[in-house]
């Protein structure tokens, strides 16, 4: 109630790790809230530990060699409770929407990434830019199956296919070659395609 004006209690988004709630803050935005679930942390690690128990059994029965797999689970850890801290994320996130509004970048003002409001995120909870459009997934499936909704909503926001897809290419480039941070996980549930093919990317949590 401190912060919010009104709060839908009803998820817009869900995954393994957290939901997504959408929400007025008392000055007026409209914005996504972003919540861990509950003892996530705790799932996560009694997973990582079956995991440790299968390679070692595989180990000892000589399927693989001893400490094949050492870096592999180490590096998947560290992946996994890095998605965990929210705060990481919004760090991401930030650098992620910075440089895409670089000058030197003026020309290709295709894409972007929402605000995050820092002060009412924490490690479990992230409150950013509520932004909508089309789904990339939504795109995709409007163009494969001639559905004639989303064939309307990509003429209502005047969205090439065409373009975008080259566009998706560009981003994929600029991501490995110039961004200081590389979105990991740039699947069609991630990528907003807004007016005019524009591009807004989200979830940060795989870096």
């Amino acid at each position: 109630d401190e912060t919010f004006v009104l709060f839908d209690p009803k998820p817009i988004g869900s995954a393994s790790i957290s939901c997504v709630y959408q929400a007025v803050l008392r000055t007026g935005e409209k914005v996504a809230v972003k919540v861990r679930r509950p003892d996530i942390g705790k799932l996560f690690a009694a997973d990582l530990r079956a995991l440790r128990w299968a390679i070692s059994s595989m180990e000892v029965l000589g399927f693989i060699r001893p400490g094949l797999l050492d870096h592999f689970v180490r590096e998947f850890e560290a992946t996994i409770f890095e998605e965990l801290d929210f705060r990481m994320e919004a760090y991401h996130q930030t650098i992620f929407r910075r440089d895409a509004r670089k000058k030197g970048l003026s020309r290709k003002r295709f894409f972007d990434a929402p605000e995050v409001y820092y002060e009412f995120s924490n490690q479990e909870v992230m409150v950013q830019e509520f932004v909508s459009g089309m789904w990339l997934w939504e795109l995709v499936a409007a163009v494969e199956i001639r559905d004639p909704g989303g064939l309307a909503r990509m003429l209502e926001l005047n969205i090439d296919p065409v373009k975008v897809s080259e566009r998706l290419f560009w981003m994929q480039l600029w991501g490995q070659l110039t961004c200081t941070v590389f979105h990991a996980d740039p699947h069609p549930a991630n990528i907003l395609v807004q007016r005019d093919g524009n591009l807004m990317f989200i979830d940060f949590g795989a870096c």
